[in-house]
């Protein structure tokens, strides 16, 4: 039988490891904003632009139309 997967945000200093792996390997990466019934560390657009502030240009935004 499968767990379902948990939610988990990568943010602080996992997120900075994200960028610095992802920019050696020339990969890019964009986080998502969701709301959910708990706290969600990238709930808004300024949550996310917040997570993105100082990154490297590896790292973006992706967006739902």
């Amino acid at each position: 039988m499968c767990t379902p997967a948990k939610r988990v945000a990568s943010t602080g200093d996992m997120l900075r490891k994200i960028d610095e792996r992802l920019s050696r390997e020339g990969l890019t990466f964009g986080i998502h904003n969701h709301y959910f019934k708990q706290k969600f560390a990238y709930e808004s657009p300024d949550d996310v632009l917040k997570a993105l502030a100082g990154r490297s240009k590896t790292m973006g935004a992706t967006l739902r139309l």
